[in-house]
């Protein structure tokens, strides 16, 4: 795979229509291009609106008054992502804290609560994930709440170190701003990439966490829909094993004995049952799994993503 795989466009690209679909060609896994470095002017405009887009129900804040924004992680065809800190030098929040400030706004003497992560950064360090509400239409505006609201129901749930925590979520005037947990090993991406493939003990270990990681997902009635290196997040640099699963921007809620028949994910990782509609449910995340052992353990995928499984 020498281009990454994504199921989102160039952010300067017009929004994908749906279903949201991307394709790509079988080859090997090599490094990709670093993204830019931050560019201060892109938040100009982060500051308090004098008006709400009462289309998202979220509070209002002014980002720059509470974080120092850094060089950018990534980004997508509605979303940038910043590394950010937190202003307040030295402040250290656990886990405990930040899941209640999803709820609640008057436990915030646990703020300073110091709680032991190994591999995990600094606890005042963060992802800042920003959406453009001017380049959302209406289906990806729900997909926007809908991102929120699966990582809200992780909030104090038992298992969630397989999950990336979501810290905040408020809007200005002209976006929709994400406070995400921060990781520093990288996606698995970049791993494979660095390593060629790896070797079969090591694959496992990997794909164990994977596994539990889904577990967990489906445990509390979430099936992910795009489950691919990019969105398998390494803990730290000399870790190759611990993830946590991000991106949730395709996932959906199901209920135990429902199914769902959206076409969407990246095409090289997609089920038979997604690319042809027909209803499916948390297996699907199961067989992009498979994919991604695959391509750890080879460097390569698996199919022709320009292959059609239609008959």
């Amino acid at each position: 795979m020498r281009v990454r795989q994504s199921s989102e466009m160039a952010l300067v690209a017009p929004a994908p229509e749906t279903p949201t679909i991307t394709t790509g060609t079988r080859t090997t896994m090599a490094m990709s291009k670093r993204p830019p470095a931050f560019n201060a002017k892109l938040l100009d405009s982060l500051t308090l609106p004098q008006t709400v887009d009462v289309s998202f129900d979220l509070p209002v804040k002014d980002t720059t008054s509470e974080y120092d924004v850094h060089e950018m992680l990534g980004r997508g065809s509605t979303s940038v992502v910043y590394a950010c800190t937190r202003k307040e030098a030295g402040t250290v929040v656990g886990e405990e804290a930040r899941s209640n400030t999803l709820e609640s706004t008057d436990r915030t003497s646990r703020a300073t609560k110091t709680e032991v992560a190994p591999a995990v950064a600094p606890r005042n360090n963060f992802a800042l994930k920003i959406f453009s509400k001017h380049m959302l239409d209406p289906v990806q505006r729900r997909k926007v709440l809908q991102e929120i609201a699966v990582m809200r129901t992780f909030a104090k749930a038992h298992g969630r170190k397989y999950v990336v925590e979501l810290m905040d979520a408020y809007q200005d005037n002209d976006r929709v701003v994400l406070i995400l947990e921060r990781v520093q090993g990288g996606d698995l991406f970049d791993r494979i990439s660095s390593m060629d493939h790896y070797s079969e003990q090591s694959a496992m270990r990997c794909m164990r966490e994977i596994f539990n990681g889904l577990h967990f997902l489906h445990t509390h009635g979430v099936v992910h829909r795009d489950i691919k290196p990019e969105n398998i997040l390494l803990l730290n640099r000399n870790d190759d094993f611990h993830i946590k699963i991000a991106d949730f921007g395709e996932s959906a809620t199901v209920r135990y004995g429902q199914t769902i028949s959206e076409t969407v994910g990246t095409l090289p990782y997609m089920s038979p049952e997604v690319t042809l509609a027909i209803p499916y449910s948390y297996p699907v995340d199961v067989w992009s799994a498979g994919v991604v052992c695959f391509a750890i353990l080879s460097g390569e995928l698996p199919f022709d993503s320009t292959a059609s499984f239609a008959p």
